[in-house]
């Protein structure tokens, strides 16, 4: 899994356990629920205020996503500087498909 799937799998959970929809969450952060739908679903990413401001009503910091990230889908060393490139080429390239 991709790191980027698991921050939104955890900000997904996050919402589920906080009892809230997709609708009640945008409410609470003043955006439309498309907006919140987009970012669980990997379509929008969030720069590190918005992270902060996103999960405020969910009683949640930045330091519980990086803490769960790391427990779901750990940095792997990277066997050479080539991998690590083909890497991010890679998923650069997937997420322009996805536009």
């Amino acid at each position: 899994m991709q790191r980027s799937e698991a921050i939104c799998r955890i900000l997904k959970s996050y919402r589920v356990l906080s009892g809230l929809t997709q609708d009640e969450l945008a409410e609470r952060l003043g955006v439309v629920q498309s907006l919140v739908s987009k970012v669980e679903s990997r379509e929008r990413r969030l720069d590190l205020i918005e992270l902060q401001e996103y999960l405020r009503p969910l009683g949640r910091t930045v330091q519980d996503v990086l803490a769960d990230l790391e427990r779901i889908a750990p940095v792997r060393p990277a066997e050479t500087v080539e991998e690590l490139a083909r890497d991010r080429i890679e998923a650069a390239l997937e997420t322009d498909i996805r536009r």
